[in-house]
């Protein structure tokens, strides 16, 4: 199996190519927003997955790390 990171379409439409069949966990993010996930996403037959669909929230002085 060939890996290949997503590619968009500059619509905001994301396609990953050879993904093998399976159950999948799918995480949608970009800095200044919160990351969503969609559990259990299954995919299977080579055939286009419908119902992913993410709606982020932006976030603003928001800091993440620690202190030590």
């Amino acid at each position: 199996m060939t890996h290949r990171p997503p590619s968009s379409g500059g619509g905001g439409e994301y396609e990953i190519e050879r993904l093998a069949d399976g159950t999948y966990d799918v995480t949608a993010s970009a800095e200044s927003y919160l990351a969503q996930t969609m559990e259990g996403v299954v995919v299977a037959d080579t055939t286009v997955t419908p119902g992913i669909d993410f709606m982020l929230e932006r976030v603003t002085g928001r800091i993440n790390g620690s202190v030590f």
